[in-house]
């Protein structure tokens, strides 16, 4: 039987409460009663509540980066992993990491590193050199992604195809 760790009782437990209640609702000692562990574990393995944040982040963003590889090796690399665009909860656990963030300066700068290297990653991928290329494609991803929450006519999947094939001729130029 494989034992989950307090550590990733606290991830798990921060994640669901952002996905499911908001950045509003997460507190160390909310956490702390949703993972079933005490509070003072928190503050042992974190040291604070940003601090949390910023490594599930970092976590999430790998696990995210490390899939996404795969599959590229696994299929065509030329393709827009859209599938892991639309299938996971990055887009809402960002949203509300990034409201998050507007309060705390540690967590808005590894906001803003991770941003600034999955749009490298993403237009390495694509063999997109150009930096404006590079944000025009992650505005035109993230927005699609985070409009949909909000915009239930948003097909994101058929959106990020459109985009895949823009994403494409941009590349050849």
């Amino acid at each position: 039987m494989n034992k989950v760790s307090s550590k990733e009782k606290l991830f798990s437990a921060c994640k669901k409460i952002l996905l499911e209640e908001g950045q509003s609702a997460l507190t160390v000692r909310r956490v702390a009663k949703v993972a079933g562990v005490n509070q003072g574990l928190i503050h042992h393995y974190f040291g604070s509540k940003e601090n949390m944040v910023c490594q599930l982040l970092d976590y999430e963003s790998t696990q995210f980066a490390d899939n996404v590889k795969q599959y590229i090796i696994q299929t065509d690399a030329k393709k827009l992993p859209i599938k892991f665009l639309t299938e996971t909860d990055l887009g809402k656990l960002l949203i509300e990491i990034i409201l998050l963030s507007l309060h705390m300066p540690v967590l808005k700068e590894k906001v803003r590193d991770i941003i600034i290297d999955r749009r490298n990653f993403f237009g390495s991928i694509f063999g997109i050199e150009n930096e404006n290329d590079r944000i025009f494609l992650q505005i035109c991803v993230l927005g699609s992604v985070i409009l949909s929450f909000v915009d239930s006519t948003i097909k994101t999947p058929e959106v990020l195809q459109n985009l895949q094939e823009k994403v494409l001729n941009l590349a050849k130029k």
